[in-house]
């Protein structure tokens, strides 16, 4: 799972000494548009809608050696629960639902902890134009941590 969960995000962006709201999708509105990182053969991206109407939606893909090897399809939404991060992998496949739970200074966490892996998705605003994702958790019982730096690029 999870590179969009690549990593989704002004994170929880509350003036200093006030809480911010964590059932706003306008908290994750920072991700709006397009992110992506190359690593020599492999190329990983993120497109993101705006928030409108409690939501966004987001897709993210990464090639490797010019094939697509992993998809992923997410929304970003305002739920009676809270925020909420649901994630399929592949088109058609279910989702798999992570509500937000707080984080540090310009960040926004999802959890859901009966998930298998990961276990927690991380998106952290580094700059206007540089994020990075992360998700975590225990595999097998063993703790276990994957980082996805995103750069700002222009959506084609």
């Amino acid at each position: 799972m999870g590179r969009i969960a690549l990593a989704a995000l002004a994170l929880g962006l509350a003036a200093p000494g006030h809480a911010a709201d964590a059932s706003k999708v306008a908290d994750f509105g920072f991700m709006a548009g397009c992110w992506q990182n190359v690593d020599g053969t492999t190329t990983s991206e993120e497109q993101w809608t705006r928030s409108l109407g409690g939501s966004m939606l987001g897709v993210a893909r990464v090639v490797a050696d010019g094939r697509t090897v992993f998809s992923e399809f997410v929304e970003v939404a305002e739920k009676p629960a809270g925020l909420t991060m649901t994630v399929a992998l592949g088109i058609g496949k279910p989702g798999v639902a992570f509500t937000r739970i707080p984080g540090g200074p310009d960040e926004v966490v999802f959890e859901n902890q009966a998930h298998d892996f990961p276990q927690r998705i991380r998106y952290r605003r580094l700059s206007g134009d540089e994020v990075k994702a992360r998700i975590e958790g225990q595999e097998k019982g063993v703790a276990k941590g994957e980082d996805y730096p995103l750069r700002r690029v222009a959506c084609p």
